[in-house]
């Protein structure tokens, strides 16, 4: 892979494991990058999205395990952007004491911004080459992302169940409702 590079900070990691990382970032992510942008990306064998700070941009790479290294997966939104002063005072804290750069960084932001990130999966627009049983899906999922849930779904044998009497509540003689 030939392109940008960048070495990053990984926030959620133990002491040891504390060390830049270097990633490749894709075209489309270029523009939306510098120092001190929070990234999401693909960490350990598992490939777990993990929250990263951007450290250096433009890092030469090139050697034979460049075809190992990962792409980013995401860039978070740019009011999570930390400063160069910001970053440096996080670096200082991790050289300086027994931190990591993650807690470091966790320390200087508030806490309601470094919540966890949820990732959402959203069904485009190609509803014209679906079939009945995936157009039925396909509003399925227009209908929880437009409501944030799904409406109720009625039970299957609701109307028999009280046609037979065995969804009526029964009433004792001490319960006040009783008429």
């Amino acid at each position: 892979m030939c392109g940008e590079y960048i070495k990053v900070h990984i926030l959620d990691v133990p002491y040891h494991a504390d060390c830049e990382y270097t990633y490749y970032v894709p075209f489309d992510f270029r523009h939306s990058i510098d120092r001190g942008t929070m990234v999401v990306v693909p960490f350990g064998r598992a490939n777990r999205h993990k929250g990263a700070i951007v450290n250096d941009i433009n890092v030469a790479h090139i050697d034979e395990s460049s075809s190992l290294i990962k792409p980013i997966a995401s860039v978070l939104s740019s009011y999570l952007k930390l400063s160069s002063e910001m970053l440096e005072l996080c670096i200082f804290l991790k050289s300086r004491t027994l931190c990591t750069v993650g807690e470091a960084v966790k320390s200087i932001i508030p806490s309601a911004i470094m919540t966890k990130t949820r990732e959402r999966y959203f069904a485009n627009q190609v509803e014209k080459s679906l079939n009945p049983q995936e157009k039925e899906i396909y509003e399925f999922c227009n209908r929880v992302r437009s409501v944030g849930r799904p409406g109720p779904v009625p039970p299957r044998h609701a109307d028999d169940e009280l046609r037979s009497g065995s969804g009526r509540r029964q009433q004792d003689e001490g319960d006040p409702g009783a008429a």
